[in-house]
């Protein structure tokens, strides 16, 4: 049975939901938007739901009341709103954004956690006016304790003496902001782990120096006082071996070894314990409960397939129910009531808009709570297949091919290839809203998952290492083959975002022969003048930058040419479209102007559009709809008969 436990109507009118049918194709606006519904979050007792949504300089945040009629709400006008999370019954804190400019073309952007009362009334900010912490980009919460004191445990920052500012633990009042620092790292801390009162148990340090780079996770015992460290596990920063993370219940941590078994280890020092073999071609990560401190589930997937280790039977069971019912989509538990018996999760497919439920076990309710595109609600979608091939050096690639709505038998659509954002990103199982818009327009999209991204084991990951400009590359070339047969790819177009962006470029500039036109949103297109940013930003022996200095395959002069697209500006073979937000600080929008002026230069088509008030993620509905027109008169023009 399925009714509606929110006033239902109450919501719907705060959304602004309107579903009525639509002729094909639904408008850019539609697909560009902010999602009606971004987050949402339940309160500890279960009776209050926080969720974030609305349009362009209209966004708020309203908190309903399960089975009362009025639905306060705080408008927040053009801020950014991120995510939610409950600190008690009585504070719901926004996580937000905001960007400060201390001298021209310098832009940083900061993350912080403001408090809002039930009433939808803004509280505060948290640790607002404490020194040390503003000078870290994020505060990330750690754990909302369930002690009754409302609470929460946040990292920020504080004196570290003579090793200057160190990551801290921070326990904070949300009805005032003010907080006690309650543990401080060193020089290297990178991270916490707690226990679910908050108290400080893992330190998770980077070691840098000429000669390794290690990782390193430091006890303390409880008792011994925040000063008092000991090294527990260490291995080399990035290396296969990694940290998970604590479990509070079981004072443990758990760790991903070099064998590829996911360990249990006790911190008593008593024998590990093997919890699952995880298979060689998927990307393991792990589920917490931020209540708890306590691991939910070890999540393994690679393609079209992804799997649960559930270590919490109670919640596991819920998430299976709910993923026979919606079978062939993607359930997510995204928050729960501290007795569990209201659970919110997010449904998702690449076919269908991603929404969000309420489900009630006592009542054996679930009830919607909102869609992040509803004015998609009857519009075609385009449908999709996974498909596996063989790449020209025998590797194994997997790749993800949706048509144009309603594509009739034998039809063979012009095909756009979308590149993969950055090297250790993968794709989720989720509605694409560009993927979705091109099908719209009656363009195939081939979304190749080349090596180097994350998702598909170690040793695909690994093997992207060095092959930028490289293999990265031809595998996209052996993946238009793939599907030649049932669409038309003869020199199709190639668009990216972040390291797609770079890849599409790298593409038109490197193999020119094979690409018809290239779109960029926020991409590189100069590895010099990124790593020359980057050493100034990190300094040359940071673990960051060795990091990305062994994804790149070396740094020297030649390599990074090699590899960069502006270089090759006079072998572009087609025209390009460049788009870069201007609070880009990702990835630097000189990247892209560098690109247009090398471009102009060599008497090359190109069009720049620099988006203004506008990050690395296009987070804003007017730029992503302008985006997304600006990518389908661009398209049309390429694919025009001569």
């Amino acid at each position: 049975m399925q009714r509606s436990v929110l006033a239902a109507a109450a919501w719907a009118g705060v959304l602004g939901f309107v579903a009525s049918a639509q002729a094909a194709p639904a408008p850019a606006s539609a697909y560009g938007r902010f999602p009606a519904l971004a987050d949402a979050a339940i309160s500890p007792d279960g009776r209050r739901i926080g969720m974030l949504g609305g349009q362009d300089g209209k966004r708020f945040v309203s908190i309903a009341t399960i089975d009362e009629p009025n639905v306060p709400v705080l408008p927040l006008g053009a801020g950014e709103g991120l995510s939610l999370i409950w600190s008690g019954d009585d504070h719901l804190l926004l996580r937000t954004a905001f960007w400060f400019s201390p001298r021209p073309k310098e832009m940083h952007r900061f993350e912080r956690h403001v408090s809002i009362t039930p009433e939808a009334k803004l509280a505060t900010r948290l640790l607002e006016n404490e020194t040390y912490s503003q000078h870290f980009y994020n505060q990330p919460i750690m754990v909302a304790p369930q002690d009754g004191s409302g609470r929460i445990v946040l990292r920020g920052g504080a004196n570290g003496g003579n090793e200057g500012t160190v990551m801290a633990l921070w326990r904070v009042d949300p009805a005032t902001g003010l907080g006690e620092t309650i543990a401080k790292g060193a020089r290297t801390t990178r991270s916490f782990s707690v226990d679910a009162t908050g108290a400080a148990r893992v330190r998770h340090d980077y070691d840098s120096n000429r000669i390794t780079d290690v990782e390193a996770i430091h006890l303390s015992r409880p008792g011994q006082g925040a000063a008092l460290w000991t090294r527990f596990w260490s291995t080399k920063l990035g290396g296969r071996e990694r940290f998970l993370g604590y479990s509070a219940p079981e004072d443990a941590v758990y760790l991903f070894l070099e064998s590829g078994e996911i360990v249990r280890q006790p911190t008593s020092g008593a024998a590990a314990q093997v919890v699952d073999r995880p298979a060689s071609d998927t990307s393991p990560y792990m589920l917490w409960d931020h209540m708890r401190a306590a691991p939910l589930a070890i999540v393994s997937g690679g393609g079209a397939t992804e799997s649960y280790k559930w270590l919490d039977p109670e919640l596991g069971a819920v998430h299976t129910s709910l993923s026979k019912i919606l079978k062939g989509k993607e359930v997510w538990l995204l928050d729960w009531s501290a007795d569990r018996n209201r659970v919110l999760f997010h449904v998702s497919s690449r076919t269908t808009p991603d929404a969000v439920y309420l489900y009630d076990r006592g009542r054996k309710e679930v009830s919607l709570l909102g869609e992040e595109y509803p004015e998609l609600k009857d519009a075609p979608v385009a449908q999709g297949r996974w498909l596996s091939f063989k790449a020209r050096d025998g590797k194994d690639i997997q790749a993800y091919l949706t048509l144009p709505p309603n594509t009739a038998p034998g039809a063979r659509p012009p095909l756009v290839v979308m590149a993969g954002e950055a090297p250790g990103v993968g794709g989720r199982a989720s509605f694409d809203y560009m993927v979705q818009f091109l099908a719209s327009r009656g363009y195939a999209v081939l979304q190749p998952y080349h090596r180097g991204l994350w998702g598909f084991g170690d040793e695909f990951y690994e093997a992207g290492f060095g092959e930028w400009g490289g293999k990265m590359q031809t595998d996209l070339i052996d993946a238009v083959a793939a599907v030649s047969g049932e669409v038309d790819a003869r020199r199709p177009c190639i668009v990216g975002h972040d390291f797609g962006g770079y890849t599409a470029l790298t593409a038109i500039a490197l193999q020119p022969e094979s690409w018809r036109c290239a779109a960029s949103m926020g991409g590189l297109s100069d590895l010099g003048l990124m790593m020359s940013k980057r050493r100034w930003f990190y300094d040359y022996e940071s673990p960051a930058l060795e990091r990305l200095r062994e994804r790149m395959g070396g740094t020297g002069k030649n390599k990074l040419s090699g590899a960069s697209p502006a270089r090759f500006a006079g072998k572009v073979g087609g025209p390009v479209l460049l788009i870069h937000g201007d609070q880009d600080t990702e990835i630097d929008p000189e990247q892209s102007q560098v690109m247009a002026d090398a471009l102009k230069a060599a008497g090359k088509p190109v069009e720049h559009i620099v988006m203004k008030d506008e990050a690395h993620y296009f987070s804003r509905g007017t730029n992503r709809v302008q985006m997304l027109e600006a990518l389908e008169t661009f398209l049309a023009k390429s694919y025009a008969p001569s």
